[in-house]
């Protein structure tokens, strides 16, 4: 009897003096299964830390060159304005130069009273216009010209009959020439041209005619008396000179004239 209430008793003690160990087991048993868990949750959420970084890198690097086209158009566009407008002001800038320096174009007029002599030597010339040595006619010469060169000018003359009268005279019924005219000026005042050209004179009295073609050269100077700042009004010029409208062996026709002209600049 005394071994049975013993027995319940002993079971009791041992199962009071094993609950540390198995207490003991179970807490070294939570610390390896925090370990053992720890790292796999490091590893879950390391590249959950790292997604996006790699996200706001490739953000990053996608906007660059958005950013980086965006600044070359941009700068294109610029570029390609300021080209624009600096093309477009040389443009307005050339012309602007190119009327400023173009040169005005210079025509003339002039009308002039000129004396002629006509002297032969050939007696089929004499007996046309009635056996003398000489005659004497005058007649209106006018004359229209432009400038080509600074210096150099073309001139056209045509001349209108006078009135002569008298045994040694002769009407000048017609006269007309093209000439190259050179010209200077001496002192600038003085205007000195020599123009070269061919002409042709037709003298005719109540004998009978003659007449001349030939290679013709004279001389003139005239001077300004009115000079313009308005381009529409012309400058004005008086003077005078010598001509010869034909030198040959059978004859000599030359002549004096004096007169205005008109200079246009258009």
């Amino acid at each position: 009897m005394r071994v049975h209430h013993c027995w319940p008793l002993g079971l009791a003690l041992a199962l009071v003096a094993s609950l540390p160990a198995h207490a003991q087991d179970d807490a070294s048993a939570a610390p390896a299964a925090a370990a053992e868990a720890a790292p796999a949750d490091a590893a879950d959420t390391t590249p959950a830390a790292d997604a996006p970084a790699a996200d706001a890198t490739a953000s990053d690097a996608a906007a660059t060159p958005a950013a980086d086209a965006s600044a070359d158009a941009s700068s294109s566009a610029d570029t390609s304005t300021t080209s624009d407008s600096s093309g477009s002001d040389s443009a307005a800038s050339s012309g602007s130069d190119a009327a400023a320096a173009r040169e005005p174009l210079y025509l003339y007029g002039g009308v002039d009273y000129a004396f002629l002599t006509a002297s032969l030597s050939k007696d089929s010339l004499k007996t046309a216009l009635g056996g003398a040595d000489s005659y004497d006619s005058n007649f209106y010469r006018t004359r229209v010209g432009v400038r080509l060169l600074p210096f150099i000018s073309v001139e056209g003359q045509y001349g209108i009959k006078a009135s002569s009268s008298g045994s040694d005279k002769a009407d000048t019924q017609q006269m007309y020439g093209a000439y190259l005219v050179p010209t200077g000026v001496l002192f600038d005042l003085i205007e000195v041209s020599a123009p070269v050209g061919y002409s042709h004179v037709e003298l005719q009295n109540s004998n009978g005619k003659a007449k001349f073609d030939a290679a013709s050269f004279g001389l003139n100077v005239e001077i300004p008396v009115y000079v313009s700042s308005n381009p529409h009004i012309p400058d004005v010029r008086v003077g005078g000179g010598g001509t010869v409208y034909y030198a040959g062996t059978d004859a000599r026709v030359y002549g004096f004239q004096a007169g205005v002209r008109l200079d246009f600049k258009l």
